[in-house]
């Protein structure tokens, strides 16, 4: 006779999560459409973060590319070509990526962080302080979210982390 141990809570906990992590991706990968997404973000992922070894930097300032042709078709220069100041299109493309990646991952933190802070605050006190989030809530629903992130983002002026801060309180 053998007696087995039984399991921790905790223990089965984390198994119950494993088992139902691999279900999700089993369903997930027989989705076409998702895992061509996802071949896809994995693509610009390893393109942003490689793109000090893709491309060199240099290129994306008007004043060091005098010796390259403006308007250059792929054929005469790069992969893609270049711009009207002679800059490489490629180049531009990898270091967009780059800060595009950055932008939207630092945006959406900050959007999920105030949009908890504010429903568990209403959560928890409920009463005239629920009402006045609420309201504000409903305010930035109302309000369209252009607008109000383009005179946002003119009263804060242009840098990457105003742009974060503008896209976060827009749309949480």
């Amino acid at each position: 006779m053998t007696t087995t141990t039984p399991l921790s809570p905790r223990r089965v906990v984390w198994l119950r999560r494993r088992r139902a992590l691999g279900r999700t991706w089993a369903q997930y990968r027989s989705s076409t459409p998702g895992m061509i997404g996802l071949v896809i973000l994995v693509l610009f992922v390893t393109m942003a973060l490689a793109a000090p070894l893709l491309s060199n930097s240099d290129g994306l300032v008007a004043s060091n590319t005098v010796q390259n042709p403006a308007w250059a078709r792929p054929s005469q220069f790069g992969p893609l070509g270049t711009d009207h100041l002679g800059r490489s299109v490629a180049a531009q493309f990898v270091w967009g990526a780059r800060i595009s990646l950055f932008v939207g991952l630092v945006a959406t933190l900050l959007t999920m962080l105030i949009g908890s802070v504010v429903g568990i605050t209403a959560g928890f006190f409920g009463g005239r302080v629920e009402s006045v989030l609420m309201r504000l809530t409903e305010w930035f629903l109302v309000i369209p979210f252009l607008p109000l992130a383009v005179v946002l983002a003119a009263i804060l002026g242009p840098s990457v982390r105003n742009i974060i801060l503008v896209i976060a309180i827009t749309s949480w």
